[in-house]
């Protein structure tokens, strides 16, 4: 049986699932602006999922079992069994996060990577003067966490910077998770840049725009000449080499992030790159990803955690139709165009629910001339960069090529210690 439950595919397969002999890619299964698609369609196809075969109803069974464990760690996370906004306990959330995140490691290196210190800020919100977001009563901030490079740090070199975005459909988990942790602390260890993971206002309490100016307040933040981020995050982190990478909900608000950034033109700082990991966009009408009958059980997003996440978001009143032609929400059809945007690398799973508005974007930037390279890992789920796993360091490895190859990152000079 083919797909998501046997790992990587051999070499690559058109639309019509015909076999190619095509020597399997360093990174990924495919991707790139003349390679062949492989779709959900294409998997399911091949899974038997339209047959009433023994492969099928495995699938099914398997699906079925893992949509179940979702929707309970969903439940944990504050979702009603309604999946009614209204209901949502953000309390319960947050006290869950506690259990799922990490303590900052400063002023010692993190127990978890050797090498990176973490720093919990507090990065400013833009026009609010009390919010509560996460469970802290009375302030003025969301929570950031900074990742130096103890190499760099001695080293006292300029060295790039991440602003990493997390995802959780606008509505849940943390900059500070676990798994986001190992991830962030292997990229600043192995390229010895910074990086800064940001939380935002999420909702439903806070629908659009609120989390996309809360990542592009933390964007400014950085570029004010007196400002506490002089003081948390060091002159050594390049203002003017700044890659912007997300996943999912973070996916989108990266791609938003650049297109803010091109149409405000902030003072202070510069995106050189943006990595947008299996993002979502709201695309309408909804994609054949969308609708698969493979999808309503999809492992860690399912079809029906979509659109409670994309009814959270949208502001009350509006259709879903209007809300995915404002600016800032399906980015490729966004009125002010996918010009003059930052190179792009692009993350894409391929039994991801998420799958084909990722291609689309991504086929759209190079319909449009923009500088994008970007690949499918076929046996992927969505949130794959969170699960460990031989996936998940080909899909990291990736990333921090396309990070060296993007961006200048010379190597450090030998006076850095060690």
């Amino acid at each position: 049986m083919v797909g998501w439950m046997d790992g990587w595919t051999d070499g690559w397969v058109d639309g019509s699932c015909t076999s190619h002999t095509t020597p399997k890619m360093e990174f990924g299964d495919r991707g790139g602006y003349l390679s062949p698609e492989k779709t959900v369609e294409d998997f399911a196809r091949e899974n038997g999922w339209s047959d009433q075969t023994l492969a099928s109803w495995w699938n099914y069974i398997f699906r079925r079992f893992t949509s179940l464990v979702s929707s309970a760690s969903m439940m944990m996370l504050g979702f009603p069994l309604s999946g009614d906004g209204k209901d949502f306990q953000r309390s319960l959330h947050d006290f869950s996060m506690r259990f799922i995140s990490t303590k900052a490691s400063f002023p010692k290196e993190s127990w978890i990577r050797k090498g990176v210190v973490t720093k919990d800020l507090q990065i400013p919100v833009q026009g609010v003067t009390k919010i509560k977001p996460h469970g802290v009563e009375g302030v003025d901030y969301n929570v950031g966490r900074l990742y130096t490079p103890t190499r760099a740090a001695a080293s006292r070199q300029k060295r790039p910077m991440v602003v990493y975005i997390h995802g959780g459909g606008f509505c849940i988990l943390d900059a500070r998770m676990i798994a986001y942790d190992m991830f962030l602390m292997e990229v600043c260890h192995r390229l010895d840049i910074y990086i800064l993971s940001i939380n935002y206002r999420m909702s439903p309490e806070h629908t659009y725009p609120v989390p996309m100016e809360d990542a592009y307040r933390a964007l400014t933040w950085l570029g004010e000449p007196v400002s506490q981020a002089l003081d948390n995050v060091p002159v050594e982190a390049d203002r003017n080499q700044i890659v912007v990478m997300g996943d999912s909900a973070g996916g989108n608000l990266t791609a938003v992030l650049s297109m803010l950034y091109r149409d405000r033109s902030p003072k202070g700082v510069r995106i050189v790159h943006q990595i947008p990991i299996y993002p979502a966009f709201h695309k309408r009408p909804r994609t054949p990803c969308r609708l698969h009958p493979s999808m309503e059980f999809a492992p860690i997003l399912s079809r029906q955690a979509m659109e409670d996440f994309e009814r959270y978001y949208r502001p009350t009143g509006i259709s879903e139709t209007d809300f995915a032609r404002l600016p800032y929400v399906c980015c490729e059809h966004d009125p002010h165009g996918l010009q003059n945007l930052p190179p792009t690398t692009g993350i894409v799973a391929g039994q991801d629910i998420l799958r084909d508005e990722g291609v689309s974007y991504f086929r759209a930037l190079e319909r449009a001339g923009a500088r994008v390279e970007w690949r499918q890992w076929d046996a992927a789920v969505h949130g794959f960069m969170s699960l460990p796993g031989a996936l998940q360091q080909n899909a990291t490895d990736y990333i921090i090529s396309r990070i060296e190859t993007v961006v200048p990152c010379p190597p450090l000079s030998h006076t850095a210690k060690l």
